[in-house]
């Protein structure tokens, strides 16, 4: 753009503020040492992290994580620390086009963050420059609006609350001044630029916008995202339908394969009535996600919500699967993860298709996703960074590896199961319940029992079998001894006793003791149940309902821990049916409990309007006073008249949900 139209621009927005900031200050982290005053782009650092004094003092790892802000766009990175006596050390590459950096601090890799370190809530912030000490394009603008959250362009969720953040006039100057000094590039900052000054003009902003509008319209260089600028502000902030449609008519027009057009023929797509398979294959075809990705912007979710809503039809029979089939390669992994989570997985795990539909169209998506795990597909922009993209990706695929092995072994390919979960990465191999007993299965048919012993012990030793599983090795050992005497005994005995003691602790810090209000309620007979009657005992309720398929995944485990304690007449476990849907779901609870072979005590929890259908929750509601959630599932373990602890949700394993309720009983009855 011509230097006498940014003049114009911002003699014209001049008038909105009066700037309070001056230069950037370089600061000086006690937390954070090694890097350069200011970072020079391209380069390595080498940085040390302290934790001492800081949330993660105590932590047994340590992630890093870099917000950047690389030719006007979020971008995040991470870096790989090793602990060295009290600090951790990493190293970064900083790309040759990042303007700044935040660096943020945390206890894992997973989204499972229980402690984050952003600098006592001020940030570790860092102006990049370059090799001759200056800002590169978009390091004055990146430093005004993360220091603004407010305004919704910086980094969400990178501060906590309380931050105190700079004024909107000090904003602006950032934003004048990045405007000042790099107007060639104003182009690839439009969008946040007609944000700011919404922000700075307020009710001025429709007159604002129209010389903003009518200027870069003139220009030589105007992108697709210019326009697509111009078009919400019209469409959305200035309800101008007109001018937002004819805006959107010049950007089909005037960029025939840009984004628009994909995304235009995939909102239309969505609105089909009939033909709506073919047409999406179609879609697919004319316009590649490979080719789309290139695109500025370009939006994942539109192949992905594509390519799953088709993928399901190819299980019925009524498409060719070579269809299919040429479309994966085009596939990223996250979309590739998802259809074989929503379909092959999902049908095999429910019986709802026949493995032999199943197989033939499993096969080729988990060679895919094996070629892609590490397409950082997960990346998008600061959603994830590139490691934790690659973990997640590894993770699933391990875990779908393993639902693969069990449609193996059921078509009666035992070996070829053994193999692919001789995939899975070493350190999860043991970890899936699930798998593990695949795992013993597929070697008991193949004639290696005896390496079933070492299944048995790895997947002890990550507390993750099923009670089949225990049940499959207690057969072999039954027919190795003589009798099932000492098994149990035995299968303790494969538990570090280290485990174990690290368990009853984190038990025993969540203990509580708060009393909750008497309650009766009916159970599966008809007979009535009362709070009062367990004094002395120590009482285990489990909240569940009939739609929560965590609460019945969760099962196999409790049934475990009930069957521990059948014989005591001072444990009592009820698995209280609660927060239903729909009337009918007492005799579903029936059927569901026969069908399955449990054994458990269940109560229906009492309506709040005899009236409403289901609506049965008065006595979990009564709990949320100790709960602060209405999530299910949901442990509750009682002792005379007070709640003692209270868990929320399932992890995956039967075999440790049963240890964590055994340990907490036990600690409960010694009282």
């Amino acid at each position: 753009m011509r230097r006498t139209a940014f003049a114009l621009m911002l003699a014209m927005t001049a008038c909105f503020a009066i700037a309070q900031e001056n230069g950037v200050p370089q600061e000086t982290y006690q937390r954070l040492t090694g890097i350069p005053k200011p970072p020079v782009a391209g380069t390595t650092i080498n940085f040390v992290y302290h934790p001492e004094g800081g949330p993660l003092a105590d932590a047994k790892e340590v992630a890093a994580l870099i917000y950047m802000y690389n030719s006007y766009q979020w971008i995040l990175g991470d870096a790989l620390m090793t602990r060295e006596g009290d600090s951790w050390k990493g190293s970064f590459d900083i790309p040759a086009d990042c303007a700044f950096m935040a660096f943020l601090f945390q206890d894992t890799w997973s989204q499972f963050v229980t402690a984050k370190d952003n600098n006592d809530n001020q940030g570790f912030l860092y102006v990049v420059s370059d090799d001759k000490g200056q800002p590169l394009p978009g390091g004055n603008l990146a430093w005004g609006i993360m220091r603004k959250p407010s305004a919704g362009l910086g980094i969400s969720g990178y501060f906590d609350e309380g931050y105190k953040e700079i004024e909107q006039d000090a904003l602006y100057f950032w934003y004048q001044k990045e405007l000042q000094q790099n107007q060639d590039k104003a182009s690839l900052f439009f969008p946040t630029m007609m944000s700011i000054v919404g922000l700075q003009t307020g009710e001025r902003f429709p007159e604002a916008a129209e010389m903003f509008f009518d200027i870069f319209s003139k220009q030589s260089n105007p992108t697709e995202d210019n326009y697509l600028a111009m078009e919400n502000i019209y469409r959305f902030r200035l309800k101008n339908t007109a001018k937002a449609d004819s805006v959107h008519q010049l950007i089909l027009s005037k960029y025939p394969k840009g984004w628009t057009v994909r995304r235009t023929a995939f909102d239309q797509l969505r609105q089909e009535k009939e033909n709506f398979h073919q047409k999406t294959v179609s879609f697919l075809k004319e316009y590649p996600q490979s080719e789309s990705s290139k695109l500025d912007a370009y939006q994942p979710f539109v192949y992905y919500n594509a390519a799953r809503t088709i993928a399901t039809d190819y299980f019925s029979g009524q498409y060719d699967n070579k269809e299919l089939f040429s479309l994966l390669p085009e596939m990223d992994f996250k979309t590739l993860a998802e259809i074989f989570r929503t379909s092959a997985g999902a049908f095999h795990i429910k019986k709802a298709v026949s493995d032999d539909i199943i197989l033939p169209i499993a096969t080729p998506l988990i060679e895919e996703m094996r070629k892609k795990v590490n397409d950082k597909s997960y990346c998008e922009k600061t959603y994830m960074s590139p490691r934790q993209s690659n973990l997640l990706a590894q993770n699933l695929l391990d875990g779908h590896m393993g639902t693969y092995a069990d449609i193996l072994l059921c078509k009666g390919q035992p070996a070829e199961a053994i193999k692919y979960i001789g995939l899975i990465s070493p350190e999860r191999r043991y970890s899936i319940p699930e798998v593990n007993e695949t795992h013993i299965k597929a070697l008991q048919q193949t004639g290696e029992s005896k390496k079933v012993v070492d299944v048995i012990r790895q997947a002890t030793l990550q507390n993750a079998l099923t009670p089949n599983a225990i049940n499959l090795f207690k057969d072999i050992y039954t027919k190795e001894h003589g009798s099932d005497e000492g098994f149990d005994a035995y299968m303790a005995s494969m538990k570090p006793q280290g485990n174990i003691e690290e368990l009853k602790a984190e038990i025993a810090k969540k203990l509580i003791k708060e009393p909750y209000k008497p309650f009766t309620l009916k159970d599966m007979n008809g007979k009535t149940v009362s709070s009062a009657d367990w004094k002395g005992k120590v009482v285990v309720l489990d909240f569940w309902a009939s739609w929560c398929f965590p609460c019945k995944n969760a099962f196999p485990g409790m049934q475990m821990a009930v069957n521990h304690f059948k014989d005591d007449p001072n444990v009592l476990f009820y698995f209280i049916d609660t927060m239903e849907r729909a009337d009918g779901y007492e005799q579903k609870a029936r059927d569901y409990m026969k069908e399955n072979g449990y054994t458990f005590k269940v109560l229906f929890d009492a309506k709040e309007d005899a009236s409403q259908p289901g609506n049965n929750q008065v006595v979990f509601k009564q709990m949320n006073a100790i709960n602060h959630s209405m999530a299910i599932p949901r442990k509750m373990f009682i002792k005379d008249g007070f709640v003692r602890l209270s868990e929320e949700g399932y992890g995956g394993s039967p075999s440790r949900l049963a240890d964590e309720v055994i340990y907490a009983v036990e600690m409960l009855k010694k009282e």
